[in-house]
């Protein structure tokens, strides 16, 4: 148990500091006019040699369902979770900067999971609850967070 913990807060921890490298190289490559699109272009093209490498080297193999609703999510996750939100991501960094932008982000998971309990009938429990009372009281504090004179 206790090596999945340390095991868990590892890879956030590397999570974390690819996702800030990859809004500093979003902030440059609209500094360099780098168009969006090219940009998600050659995003998606490295995720998908790097995941292909992963499961080829995991020897993980590729399955493909039949099902209309599997093929469903696959474009709904393409075109509205990745190419939309990244366009969206990238304006955001484009308006308030790679340090806000990665703040926003931090509301992700809380409103992923209020859309759980409205379609999914996700149940809150109490370390649920003082999770979220984090992440808002966080975001409160940098976001009204007063720069010294």
């Amino acid at each position: 148990m206790k090596s999945q913990v340390t095991k868990g807060i590892l890879l956030a921890g590397v999570g974390s500091m690819l996702f800030a490298f990859g809004s500093m190289v979003t902030k440059r490559n609209q500094n360099n006019e780098i168009p969006s699109s090219t940009a998600i272009t050659m995003a998606s093209i490295y995720g998908a040699i790097i995941i292909f490498l992963y499961a080829w080297v995991r020897d993980i193999p590729f399955v493909w369902a039949e099902s209309p609703t599997y093929w469903g999510s696959v474009l709904y996750l393409t075109v509205l979770g990745s190419v939309v939100a990244f366009l969206c991501y990238l304006k955001l960094v484009r308006n308030v900067g790679p340090a806000m932008a990665g703040y926003a982000t931090i509301m992700f998971p809380p409103v992923a999971l209020f859309i759980s309990s409205l379609f999914e009938a996700y149940q809150w429990q109490l370390l649920h609850l003082v999770g979220l009372a984090f992440v808002l009281i966080g975001n409160v504090c940098i976001i009204w967070h007063k720069k010294p004179s």
